[in-house]
């Protein structure tokens, strides 16, 4: 029993540490260009919250009632103060 409890550990701490070695900075890009393509879309259909010159169409009136929850997070980390590190720091990493 006990031996395999240590086994188990072990092939987790295996498994995380060949994944971190890896696949993760694979990840980490993915979710990036994401959460950037995520943020243009948004920019898109409803920029002129922001004050953005983009006229509204007929298909982002329709996808607005689906962006609705995602709106105050999304207006938030736009109008966020950025560094010149933050803005950065993707290229140097």
């Amino acid at each position: 029993m006990m031996v395999t409890v240590t086994a188990r550990r072990f092939l987790q701490s295996a498994r995380e540490f060949l994944y971190g070695l890896t696949g993760y900075e694979f990840a980490e890009t993915a979710r990036r260009r994401r959460v950037a393509c995520e943020q243009v879309f948004m920019l898109a259909i409803i920029g002129d919250l922001l004050g953005a010159p983009i006229p509204r169409s007929y298909y982002s009136l329709g996808l607005l009632p689906h962006l609705a929850a995602a709106i105050p997070g999304w207006r938030r980390r736009m109008l966020k103060e950025k560094d010149l590190t933050e803005v950065l720091g993707y290229e140097l990493s």
